[in-house]
């Protein structure tokens, strides 16, 4: 609901620049987190030691400071506005990724679902107030963003004071010896999934950013699917073997396929009513809708798979297949630039390229720790069935 709210609430150029500022902190908070999530969560899960929570808080205030530190530089370097309240917002998405870290590791499964989605409900709450207040533009948003970001550390700080923390030594050691790789997969990963608004931006206008982050948005409830079902059973899902791990992803393809094409079909011919107080043409929603949908896909297999693959340890190879696929798919981006081809369409199947090679290579990756996909590739195919979509009547 929050994210179909907010376009209908400010103009497309706030929009676009609210989905720009949301993409630069889930990079930052990518590359600065150095893993930490993700090794506090194996050294709860895996080795049952009581500091996995203990970093898990951590990696919240470092992300604080370190977000509030970058606004207050490029603020002072006269960057534009959406950049600073980028570099804001990585204190806000660290919050999320460790208030949903700490859930699942203690089973709280309920809680986790909130958490998953925070960011993006502060975000509305944080507009509604500057619309109310009428002053809806971006500096204030801003302003809300860092105040709220502050509030975050304050939460950290808390947490970290009904703990034990102990030496701080080893919890520095252990990030930086096994959170590095991870946070490098992180990083690359984000490179392939997280990069697509600023290429948008960059290349095209912010208009376009606002279409296209409608469209994924509303393809959330895939997302949202998953989310469920990864948090409902996380625990057991952590820790199973390789046979339970390939029997569901198996079976899990087409189920997500089934949905996706019921949501790309709702999409489609639903397209004016989607787009009903934004500043979004019904006919542009229309025109990429299916294409997101299939891009959102691939991005909640990925994601599925990136559990196991930071899991046996594999992230150190995994993040330079990324970085290669980000390369690779660079250098075709460029030349379409060059040939004056690029559209927002182009953008969006190039990206969705990337992430089904991506998926490839995690589940060839996960094949060295004798996690077989083999019953699973005959599925692969279906996820491009949104696609015939377009081979239907347009809608009204």
């Amino acid at each position: 609901m929050a994210a179909l709210a907010l376009p209908r609430l400010i103009d497309a150029k706030m929009y676009g620049g609210i989905e720009l500022a949301l993409t630069i902190s889930t990079l930052g908070a990518a590359v600065v987190g150095l893993g930490a999530t993700s090794v506090g969560t194996r050294r709860a899960l895996v080795d049952n030691e009581p500091r996995g929570e203990t970093i898990v808080f951590v990696h919240c205030l470092w992300l604080v400071l370190i977000g509030l530190a970058a606004a207050a530089g490029l603020a002072a370097a006269g960057w534009a506005v959406q950049y600073i309240c980028g570099a804001a917002m990585i204190g806000i998405v660290g919050f999320q990724v460790s208030a949903a870290s700490l859930t699942r590791i203690r089973g709280q499964v309920h809680w986790s679902g909130w958490f998953d989605n925070i960011s993006i409900m502060i975000t509305l709450v944080l507009v509604v107030l500057v619309v109310l207040l009428g002053r809806a533009d971006l500096p204030t948003f801003t302003w809300g963003v860092v105040a709220t970001s502050a509030a975050a550390g304050v939460a950290a700080v808390w947490g970290l004071m009904r703990r034990p923390i102990g030496p701080w030594r080893p919890i520095v050691a252990d990030v930086l010896a096994l959170g590095v790789p991870m946070m490098l997969f992180g990083a690359a990963i984000a490179l392939i999934f997280g990069t697509i608004r600023i290429a948008i931006a960059q290349e095209l206008v912010l208009r376009d950013v606002a279409c296209f982050s409608l469209c994924a948005r509303i393809c959330l409830v895939l997302i949202f699917v998953s989310q469920t079902l990864v948090t409902g059973l996380f625990r057991p899902i952590y820790k199973a073997g390789g046979e339970a791990i390939t029997r569901a992803f198996s079976l899990w393809i087409p189920a997500l396929s089934a949905i996706a094409l019921v949501v790309a079909i709702a999409g489609y011919y639903g397209a004016p009513l989607l787009v009903a107080g934004t500043t979004t043409p019904a006919a542009d929603f229309a025109a990429v809708f299916p294409a997101v949908v299939i891009q959102t896909s691939f991005w909640v297999l990925n994601s599925n798979l990136e559990i196991f693959v930071v899991r046996e340890l594999l992230s150190r190879q995994a993040s330079v297949a990324c970085v290669v696929i980000a390369a690779s798919g660079l250098a075709v981006g460029t030349a379409v630039t060059a040939l004056g081809l690029l559209t927002l369409m182009t953008v969006i199947n190039l990206y969705s390229v990337m992430m089904a090679i991506l998926l490839l290579t995690q589940m060839r990756l996960l094949l060295r720790r004798g996690i077989d996909f083999r019953r699973a590739y005959w599925a692969l195919p279906l996820l491009a069935a949104p696609g015939l979509i377009y081979l239907l009547p347009g809608p009204a």
